[in-house]
Order: structure tokens, then C-alpha cells, then sequence
């Protein structure tokens, strides 16, 4: 469900993203929320299943996102509230792993909540080095009410970067049958990098260098935020 990447008008951060759906109804999303001009939220997660049942839900749950996200400024507070709707309405065996990001433009302080999602990267421009946030995923949204989510703190510095991504990155597989996996993806990533644009567009490009012509067997979901 791919979403116009926000702008920042005093260029304090840049953004892109790709999504690339396995078949034709994916259950891949991510969106952003800008509170005025000095707060930058980042949602990205997963639906189980695939087809139509999956795109209806993820509809819906980013459809709640944009509406909650306008009340609480607090992410915590977002994921919570989010959870405990998909449960109230939840449908057998529908779940949606995400990661809800807000950065605060001005400082670079970023706060991570992360729900059954695979762990964010932050790539230090003075080191070349990613740092794995959050890979204590906790749960999925939508199975148990009131659930308390994993969350980190982190300092961005001027020229870093922070990567999501979803399984389709790490679970891409070759002819032989072997995964791209998280570690490729850090190795891949710890380079000096220009741009977000720069990261997305090359990422994606090894991932289909490694498979070949292997089948895309899951949607794969890329956004990075570059701090400036």
C-alpha cells in the first residue's frame, strides 16, 4: 500500500520507501503522520494471510493509524489503543506484526515500538555501522488485549539512518533455497551511504540480484529515514 513519502521543508530529514507485492493484493503496508513541523511518525508492518481478507484488514488498521496518531503524540499510547481494536473486531487467525516509529526532527531523539515485527537498523554515519533496535519483537497486534510492546530510545546523530523492513527482505530466497537473512542485510548496509533513495533502490536491487529466478514468495517492504 505504498504512501507518498513526507518532505521536510527545512530539510531535517529525508524518507523513502518501496513496496513490492508478492501477488496481486499484497498484505505489506506503511505510511507516516507529520504532527506540524517538528514530530515524523513511521508505521510499517505485516498482515497475515494474503488476498483479499488480508487487504480489507490492513485498510482498516491504516485507516485507524492516521485517525489515532492525530490524538496522542505518544507511540506507546497509538499501538495500545490499536491493539485492543483488532482484538475487539479480530477475525480468526488475523494478526498484523509493525513497527511505529516517531522521530523528533528537531533533536534526533526517536522513539521504537515494535509488535511480533523484525528489529529496526540504525546506521551510524560516522562509524558505518548498523545497530539492531528492538529484536525482541514481543507479539503481534491483534491476538491478546491490553498487551505491553517493546520499546527503545535512540539518539540519532546528524547522517544516520533508520532502516524498516519486512520479512519478504530477510526470508527472500535464492534457487538453492537459501534466505537473503538479517545478517546479509546489515553487511549490505554498512557502507557510507548518500541518500535514502540511494539505500532503497540498491537494497532491493541485491536482494533480486540473490534470487535470481526464484519466485517471490512474500511481499517485501523497504523504508528508510535519514536524519539531517
Amino acid at each position: 500500500m505504498p504512501q507518498t513519502a513526507p518532505t521536510s521543508k527545512e530539510n531535517r530529514f529525508e524518507v523513502a520507501a518501496k513496496s513490492i507485492a508478492a501477488t496481486a493484493i499484497g498484505g505489506d503496508f506503511y505510511d507516516f503522520a507529520q504532527f506540524e513541523e517538528d514530530t515524523l511518525g513511521v508505521f510499517i508492518g505485516d498482515v497475515s494471510g494474503k488476498g483479499i481478507p488480508a487487504a480489507l484488514y490492513m485498510a482498516r488498521l491504516v485507516s485507524d493509524f492516521r485517525f489515532h496518531t492525530q490524538l496522542s503524540r505518544e507511540p506507546e499510547e497509538t499501538i495500545k489503543t490499536i491493539n485492543n481494536l483488532l482484538v475487539e473486531r479480530g477475525r480468526r487467525g488475523m494478526f498484523v506484526t509493525l513497527q511505529y516509529t516517531v522521530l523528533d526532527i528537531v533533536t534526533g531523539r526517536a522513539t521504537i515500538i515494535t509488535g511480533g515485527h523484525l528489529p529496526a537498523l540504525c546506521l551510524r554515519a560516522k562509524t558505518q555501522k548498523c545497530e539492531i533496535l528492538n529484536d525482541d519483537g514481543g507479539i503481534p497486534l491483534g491476538i491478546l488485549p491490553d498487551a505491553a510492546f517493546p520499546s527503545t530510545e535512540i539518539q540519532m546523530q546528524h547522517g544516520d539512518f533508520l532502516v524498516f523492513f519486512t520479512d519478504g527482505i530477510t526470508e527472500a530466497k535464492n534457487p538453492a533455497g537459501k534466505q537473503y537473512s538479517l545478517e546479509r542485510v546489515v553487511t549490505f548496509l554498512e557502507n557510507q551511504w548518500d541518500s535514502a533513495d540511494k539505500i532503497v533502490e540498491e537494497l532491493i536491487s541485491n536482494i533480486h540480484e540473490f534470487a535470481a529466478d526464484a519466485r517471490q514468495h512474500d511481499d517485501i517492504t523497504l523504508v528508510v529515514l535519514k536524519w539531517r
